[in-house]
């Protein structure tokens, strides 16, 4: 495959994962059923997989599954919940919160993207108002790959604009946002 060819085939792919994106929720909202089983990954279905009559895309299905996995497989420090529920506990009611898969950020647009193999995750965000942006990507394999592996965390952020800070585990950003002062309090400033 060409370099131009395999650039091509990322951005229809990634044009297809933004155009099934769901729409965005607030905590209040009510939460998606929980999707159908898998039998590679505990938790998150392979590609092209279908359950029984299920007319979810391959998309939400993934984003469903992660949504529903507890937090305490990607972070064993921390507590049994579904990682929306700790998401949402830890930024608060008041941001809009949406849930896409995406490349985690790694596409740089170089030729040195050619021929990469981009990893497939699963991004929370929360956006509030007044500009402030909070967010996790959780790692499930990769879009050559497909799904496969225990979903990890590849990083997670929150803040306005330079004024927001890194974190590499679940517990960085669970501290950060419900020990400091909660999220929506800290990073006002």
């Amino acid at each position: 495959m060409t370099p131009t060819a395999t650039k091509l085939g990322i951005v229809i792919a990634l044009a297809a994962l933004a155009a099934t994106s769901p729409r965005l929720a607030r905590a209040d909202d009510e939460l998606p059923p929980p999707p159908a089983p898998s039998t590679v990954t505990p938790g998150i279905p392979t590609p092209g997989s279908t359950a029984g009559g299920d007319t979810l895309s391959e998309t939400q299905r993934i984003i469903n599954a992660v949504q529903h996995i507890s937090v305490r497989e990607i972070d064993s420090t921390q507590t049994e919940m579904r990682l929306d529920r700790w998401f949402w506990s830890a930024v608060g009611a008041d941001p809009w919160v949406s849930w896409e898969v995406n490349d985690c950020g790694e596409q740089t647009g170089s030729p040195a993207d050619s021929g990469r193999d981009f990893p497939l995750g699963v991004e929370a965000k929360a956006k509030w108002d007044d500009g402030r942006e909070a967010f996790v990507w959780i790692v499930v394999g990769s879009f050559q790959g497909g799904v496969r592996g225990r979903p990890m965390l590849a990083y997670a952020s929150a803040g306005r604009g330079d004024k927001s800070r890194s974190f590499h585990s679940m517990a960085q950003f669970a501290k950060y946002a419900q020990i400091e002062g909660k999220l929506e309090e800290a990073v006002k400033k």
